[in-house]
């Protein structure tokens, strides 16, 4: 029975890994911890156990073997880092920090000290990149390009997370939020290759927030071309977001037009559809299951913090790009 803490319990994303761990029968809950102790006694009372504002007291009050952690990105690598330094394993929810600068510093630390640090890159797991994979095995991919565009960014404040529009404490917009995944997906797709940011612009005009509410990405990838638009700029209150992706290789042009189809077409004209999820949302308890089996059989995350690291660095150049002006940390992003 692993002993298991929940650390910034009022972010947003808390049901997408709370709802398939109280589906488990090996964790037991000992505590919870946000600094809005309000909204963190609520998530306590419906797990029975505790509630405090320092998660650094919950942690060495309860001693867990586990823990989870949310809460708000200038927050999160100091979070990361005491864990760390307490030998204790752990989720963390992209992007694990506030630039390329601090998640590089807890990734070290974490190689270090060999700490169990998983961090949900969900879309590597997803059910159309994973059949993509394996359909365009050993092919190159030429082209990749990627749209999520996400509800306006007051929906943040109706969740009780209104530091999401605080560039200061959230490091960027749509981009470190929505756009990270993709910054992690591509070179995953297209590994061992390195990656160049021909082009980035962002606008924030919708909202007029210190944070981009549309932005606009071209990297190349060794010979691959990608792109990538992503933003707070959706407006249906019937659907989560506007998504859609389109992958080619040789053999293959791969197009994901909703939730639950992916359309594969050959040079030949013939066209399969696949009835597979493309949403991120759908594979976090696939998620959250392999990462807690892997705690308990002693094995290293599917994807951890060097991987983090890997997108923020590439994050920091592409705001760079952009002619972002980003909150700074101590020390600076190194260049893939």
């Amino acid at each position: 029975m692993l002993r298991t803490v929940l650390i910034g319990v009022t972010h947003w994303h808390l049901p997408l890994f709370l709802e398939p761990m109280q589906k488990r029968d090996d964790l037991s809950y000992v505590g919870v911890s946000d600094p809005d102790l309000a909204g963190a006694q609520k998530v306590a009372e419906r797990l029975g156990t505790i509630a405090l504002a320092d998660y650094r007291e919950l942690v060495e009050q309860t001693k867990p073997d586990f823990a989870l952690v949310l809460g708000i990105h200038a927050e999160m690598a100091a979070t990361a880092e005491f864990l760390i330094e307490r030998g204790i394993p752990f989720i963390i929810e992209k992007p694990a920090g506030l630039n390329g600068a601090q998640v590089s510093h807890i990734a070290e630390l974490a190689a270090e000290r060999d700490a169990f640090a998983a961090v949900p890159f969900v879309f590597r797991q997803n059910g159309w990149v994973t059949r993509m994979r394996e359909h365009s095995a050993g092919e190159r991919f030429d082209h990749l390009s990627f749209t999520m565009i996400g509800r306006p960014p007051q929906q943040y404040e109706r969740m009780a997370s209104s530091w999401v529009l605080d560039r200061a404490r959230s490091g960027g917009g749509a981009l470190i939020n929505l756009g990270i995944h993709f910054l992690d997906l591509i070179p995953y797709l297209v590994p061992d290759e390195p990656v160049e940011v021909v082009g980035a612009a962002i606008s924030n005009t919708a909202w007029d927030l210190s944070i981009e509410d549309f932005a606009s990405v071209i990297l190349k990838v060794g010979t691959s071309l990608a792109t990538i638009q992503t933003g707070y700029r959706y407006t249906s209150p019937d659907e989560y977001m506007d998504m859609h992706f389109s992958v080619r290789t040789a053999a293959s042009y791969y197009v994901a037009r909703t939730p639950t189809e992916v359309q594969v077409t050959t040079p030949e004209g013939g066209i399969e559809t696949w009835a597979v999820s493309t949403m991120n949302m759908k594979t976090y308890p696939f998620f959250v299951n392999d990462a807690i089996e892997r705690v308990l059989r002693g094995d290293k995350p599917a994807f951890d913090l060097s991987d983090a690291a890997r997108a923020m660095r590439l994050l920091d150049r592409i705001y760079e790009k952009a002619g972002a002006i980003l909150p700074t940390t101590p020390g600076s992003a190194t260049q893939e």
